[in-house]
């Protein structure tokens, strides 16, 4: 399937909005964590025995902390320095760490080339898991993944007035069969994803457009959008958890008409305090 890459990309209007996907667009981050990716890891491991605690602590790294909407190579990787030695012993994990630490970027292609320089078995085992991932993301159906109520309405409202960019560090075929099924992909100038490079990266790349920073926004429901947004000098506007159709009716009856006029900063601070005591209630 085709989708509008950065490098196709023109600019056509002053402002840039930057929208990560599962979580923050798409309703998508709690099934796919619950039905894919944590039984996935635990049938990758052999840890049907505790099932319910791996499940906890993998909901807890990837739903209700700070890790929430990293790549989902560092997530497995958070998630088997907190069991080792407590539920399995894990051989060669110091090679994964690297890994994660140093690749150019966290995508299957790029640990596929890793192997063949470094055939380790913990490598091999979390290739097989992401691969068992996509399957399993493969079978949910298109009512499993929808939009957030107000979001189709949101980029109705914007288009005209701003370049819409998706940038998300889930696999390109998952969040484009996403969009294209909800006839919101028409909306987007140009969509990244974990095979691009990091949320930080992607947004520097449109940057290169010729914006200036003043006139991005970046949305986002995870700390990982949150710091893409500062490591780049753009503005930020949270998805709470479980507040998300309101937070898309207040962004496009009120925020987005703020950031047309120039004064958005001056509810930047209130919007991240916001942002994080939701995650610490």
């Amino acid at each position: 399937m085709n989708y509008p890459e950065i490098n196709k990309f023109i600019k056509t209007h002053k402002y840039l909005i930057c929208i990560d996907s599962d979580g923050t667009a798409m309703d998508a981050m709690n099934i796919k964590h619950k039905q894919c990716f944590g039984p996935c890891f635990i049938k990758e491991w052999g840890l049907e025995a505790h099932r319910d605690l791996v499940i906890k602590l993998w909901n807890e790294v990837n739903l209700y902390s700070k890790t929430r909407g990293c790549n989902r190579f560092i997530t497995f990787t958070e998630v088997l320095k907190r069991i080792e030695n407590k539920i399995i012993k894990i051989d060669g994990l110091e090679a994964l760490i690297l890994w994660v630490e140093t690749a150019p970027e966290l995508s299957n292609n790029c640990l596929k080339e890793e192997i063949q320089r470094n055939p380790s078995n913990i490598l091999k085992k979390a290739l097989n898991w992401s691969i068992e991932v996509n399957k399993e993301i493969a079978k949910l159906s298109a009512e499993d993944n929808k939009p957030f109520e107000g979001v189709r309405e949101c980029l109705q409202y914007a288009f005209d007035k701003v370049d819409i960019s998706v940038i998300s560090s889930a696999n390109i075929g998952a969040i484009t069969e996403e969009w294209s099924h909800f006839d919101m992909l028409k909306y987007v100038g140009a969509m990244t994803s974990q095979e691009i490079g990091t949320k930080g990266q992607c947004i520097a790349q449109m940057l290169l457009k010729g914006y200036s920073t003043e006139n991005v926004l970046m949305i986002g429901d995870a700390f990982s959008d949150l710091e893409a947004a500062k490591d780049n000098g753009v503005f930020f506007y949270p998805i709470l958890a479980e507040q998300e159709k309101k937070c898309w009716k207040d962004l496009m009856e009120f925020y987005l008409k703020q950031f047309y006029l120039g004064n958005y900063r001056e509810y930047q601070d209130k919007l991240i305090e916001k942002f994080h005591n939701n995650f610490n209630r």
